[in-house]
């Protein structure tokens, strides 16, 4: 499956991922290292809420990406 907002599936695709404490600056270093690093997206999470909720950072949009609490069985560090 194919999504035209991303990139052609037969292509490499570049993730990153930001990690932060301080929720202020997570979405700019997101952006920062989307120019910086030529990445087509990254992950960011903030580190107390990084089980719960992270956003994807592409050059078009943000989505946030949150945890389906009904699977909360399955736990994994």
């Amino acid at each position: 499956m194919t999504n035209s907002n991303l990139v052609d599936s037969d292509l490499p695709f570049l993730l990153d991922w930001q990690l932060e404490t301080d929720s202020n600056i997570l979405l700019n270093k997101a952006g920062a290292a989307l120019e910086k690093y030529k990445m087509h997206a990254v992950v960011a999470n903030e580190l107390s809420t990084r089980k719960e909720q992270v956003v994807v950072v592409t050059s078009a949009e943000k989505v946030t990406v949150q945890r389906d609490k009904s699977l909360s069985d399955n736990d994994v560090e």
